[in-house]
């Protein structure tokens, strides 16, 4: 079993996957390991959709009937993803440039990134795409080879941070 993590914390982004624990299969960490990863980032945000509202620095535009396009950074990492919706106003699939090196040519660029979501879910009164397929060269003949990964979410817990104390002295 290969087991791992992909983080982006504080501006910094590194891979550690080993097998069977003990065997390290990919470590990177770096100025475009950490550009990468705020890309990623950047997609993961359709499973808090209030991180995608006007108030964090995104601006949306209409782009076509069943097409909006969010632009905003995260960290110093421009993004600019294109969403596909459903009639339902639900997004279908999401594609963006996404900084990387998805041939380990030794050489990153800026290449297609993005995938398909499958499915939907409702957690504690909030729906997310809860199901869907990621990778290198969505919308382009390369997509069927890029697509690296496949989720599925069966289970989330909101957290909310705790309100304001009541004053002293209050019921």
């Amino acid at each position: 079993m290969i087991a791992g993590s992909d983080r982006y914390v504080d501006d910094a982004g590194v891979m550690d996957w080993k097998l069977a624990g003990l065997v390290r299969v990919v470590h990177a960490e770096g100025p475009d390991i950490s550009r990468s990863a705020a890309g990623r980032a950047g997609a993961e945000a359709v499973c808090l959709p209030t991180a995608l509202l006007p108030r964090f620095g995104v601006r949306w535009s209409a782009t076509g009937d069943d097409q909006v396009t969010a632009r905003y950074q995260v960290g110093e990492t421009p993004l600019e993803v294109s969403y596909r919706l459903d009639p339902e106003g639900r997004i279908r699939s999401m594609v963006f440039d996404r900084w990387g090196d998805p041939d380990s040519s030794g050489s990153f660029a800026w290449y297609p990134f993005g995938g398909e979501i499958t499915g939907y879910h409702t957690f504690e009164g909030v729906s997310i795409p809860s199901g869907g397929r990621l990778g290198w060269f969505f919308g382009t003949d390369r997509w069927p080879a890029g697509e690296f990964f496949r989720y599925q979410i069966t289970e989330l817990h909101l957290v909310t941070a705790p309100g304001p104390a009541a004053p002293e002295g209050s019921p």
